[in-house]
């Protein structure tokens, strides 16, 4: 009988060692060939995690980048815009919080795998706009006017308005709820990456190496913002459909790029490296996650919340990112509006100015912040001194910028009627202009604009003598009344000191990233990592991620002159007072920047409670624990210890 009974545990025995080695091997099911499990390594399992970091970050900041030339052809406000931003961070204030607490209880990388597969519907089903209404050709033309192969708007007294033949006046609501949907969806996914995906890493490498991992980490997934904005910068050269030759250029307000294509391509690659990511084992060889060893209880899930709020690190880390996030989420999404207006550049020059900042400085400061924690290993009291200084730097170069900025261009024949450009006066009041498209003309004094060569009260257009585009009988214009295409030329330079500054401050800034994460992860239990994240995420979108958007959004409409008009239809803003909006991002960015850097500084009163912060204490497990531990991660059921556990279950029998 007993006999019976120890044959039964020792199978028993083998079926547990085998459900071991399912935990630890690479693969899916049934399917896991022994040449596949080289690859469970945190190295590799880095390089997998990254490659989608990289792809997903693309998504994200080629969506920023895009922004403004979505806006332009669905002729939407930054408003609206804004609220299409935050349909990403609705999600995550639900989802965060419950995939943190069971993220260390399931297969994180096959979690990792299902939220990308979303993110690849999330970037195909952003480019359905695009073959549903098709390119932007009615910006291309007057569609005001009768004769549509004339492609300006002149100054006319008998125009008749056809107010049916527009594109996209009735259809803003769809469009709107197209975008909503994809961004909600990439929320999704991205959600269960970030909130489950960092902590997998740390989980799986010795404290000591985490620094160089999470290092090497946040620099190869800078590329991905940079990927982002490249791509947009390199789509938007190309007009809307590619392959159709239009007649005006990048710099002209009506052109709009290829916006839809880098969402076809961020897709299908990301498509391609999702499949690997789910076929890593649940916890890697020869690791494992104190405090895990059972899924926790829902009815808990207070209590251990209630808990984690009560640590004064979290909390001071909580306040200090809601605000500081909400000033660099703010300014991040608009700046490329802003460097387009302020600076007179193309939305592509935009886009790539403002990738090339933050991904080249990024790297450099992460690189070199990495290396220096992991060869000297300061003491954490000193890393938030130095982050904290960091702080007060950065929000020095805020308030620099603020100061940073062009004249507005010297627009003729306006006034200013409740804080607004009026822009019809005696010479042009008969031509019944409208603001259906921007076409900035320039007096030969090099100095007047006009908004369009209607509102500079021309007739005609000259023949070509060269290869500016001129027009005549302008009403408004100068003595011999004609005026060239285009603004006039601007002797601004404030934009080489505005890139130099945001340049160091991005350098030095970045330097403490890593520094930063290991204060999070560090200030709470190893077993609370995964749902403090999933929790400080939670809180950071509905506090930050959400409101940003809206706010900075709100801001940038505040700061318009003129908005594009045409029967009643409000569209985009095709002047801004840039004065106006220069004091409005910077001076909003900075105090919140400024308070956040104020408060974060009682941080440094409470980092004598950071322990092990480099795995110094892990010698202090008992023999015992550390013989358990080996026992509980053995690949197969080795003589050895199918002879202990039949000796163990013969003593337990009798």
């Amino acid at each position: 009988m007993n006999g019976n009974n120890c044959e039964k545990k020792l199978e028993n025995c083998e079926n547990n060692d085998k459900e071991e080695d399912v935990d630890v091997m690479c693969g899916w099911g049934e399917w896991r060939p022994q040449w596949l499990q080289r690859f469970g390594t945190p190295v590799w399992y880095m390089v997998f995690s990254n490659i989608l970091g990289i792809i997903q970050g693309a998504m994200g900041m080629y969506g920023i980048g895009v922004m403004t030339t979505i806006e332009k052809r669905f002729e939407l406000n930054s408003k609206l815009m804004g609220l299409v931003m935050i349909a990403d961070n609705f999600s995550p204030i639900i989802f965060s919080p419950i995939i943190g607490y069971y993220a260390s209880h399931v297969h994180r990388p096959r979690l990792i795998a299902i939220g990308m597969f979303v993110v690849v519907i999330a970037c195909y089903m952003s480019a359905m706009p695009y073959f549903i209404y098709g390119p932007s050709y009615h910006l291309l033309s007057d569609h005001s006017m009768k004769n549509k192969t004339n492609k300006i708007e002149f100054c006319e007294s008998n125009r008749d308005i056809n107010c049916d033949d527009l594109s996209t006046k009735s259809n803003t609501i769809y469009i709107i709820i197209i975008f909503f949907i994809c961004n909600f969806l990439n929320g999704v996914g991205s959600n269960a990456f970030y909130t489950a995906g960092f902590t997998y890493l740390d989980d799986n490498v010795e404290k000591s190496q985490s620094a160089i991992f999470l290092g090497i980490t946040y620099t190869v997934r800078m590329l991905g913002p940079q990927l982002g904005y490249f791509l947009a910068g390199f789509c938007l050269k190309y007009w809307e459909n590619p392959l159709y030759e239009v007649d005006i250029s990048a710099s002209d307000p009506r052109y709009v790029g290829a916006w839809w294509v880098g969402f076809l391509i961020v897709g299908t690659i990301l498509l391609i490296f999702t499949f690997p990511m789910a076929l890593f084992p649940k916890r890697m060889r020869g690791m494992t996650v104190k405090g895990t060893e059972s899924v926790p209880k829902i009815k808990e899930f207070p209590q251990k919340a209630v808990k984690l709020l009560k640590n004064p690190i979290l909390i001071l880390f909580i306040i200090t990112a809601v605000l500081s996030l909400n000033a660099g989420i703010g300014y991040f999404i608009f700046r490329p509006k802003y460097i387009e207006n302020q600076f007179r550049k193309t939305s592509s020059e935009a886009s790539l100015i403002t990738g090339s900042v933050g991904t080249i400085t990024g790297t450099f400061g992460i690189i070199v912040g990495s290396i220096i924690i992991n060869k000297f290993k300061p003491r954490p009291k000193y890393l938030v001194i130095y982050m904290i200084a960091l702080n007060y730097v950065s929000s020095a170069s805020m308030f620099s910028m603020w100061f940073m900025g062009c004249d507005n261009p010297m627009m003729a024949e306006t006034s200013l009627s409740n804080n607004k450009l009026n822009l019809m006066s005696p010479c042009n009041m008969d031509c019944q202009c409208s603001t259906r498209t921007f076409e900035p003309v320039c007096d030969a004094d090099g100095v007047s604009n006009y908004f369009s060569p209607c509102h500079a009260g021309c007739s005609h257009q000259l023949d070509a003598t060269d290869s500016l585009i001129r027009f005549g009988g302008c009403k408004c214009a100068g003595s011999n009344q004609t005026v060239t295409k285009g603004y006039c030329k601007s002797d601004c330079s404030a934009f080489l000191p505005y890139l130099s500054i945001a340049t160091v401050d991005g350098m030095l800034s970045s330097t403490s990233r890593v520094g930063d994460t290991l204060i999070l992860l560090r200030s709470v239990e190893p077993k609370d990592k995964s749902f403090a994240l999933g929790l400080l995420a939670s809180i950071l979108n509905l506090f930050s991620f959400i409101p940003a958007p809206l706010v900075f959004g709100a801001l940038t409409d505040a700061a318009c002159d003129v908005w594009q008009r045409t029967c009643e239809h409000t569209g985009q803003c095709w002047l801004y007072n840039i004065d106006r909006f220069r004091h409005l991002l910077h001076g909003t960015t900075f105090s919140l920047m400024f308070i956040s850097t104020i408060i974060s500084t009682a941080i440094i009163l409470f980092t004598n409670r950071i322990k092990d912060f480099y795995g110094n204490d892990d010698n202090e497990e008992t023999t015992d624990e550390i013989v358990n531990t080996a026992n509980s991660l053995e690949l197969k059921p080795t003589v050895n210890n199918v002879a202990n556990c039949a000796q163990n279950n013969h003593k337990n029998d009798n």
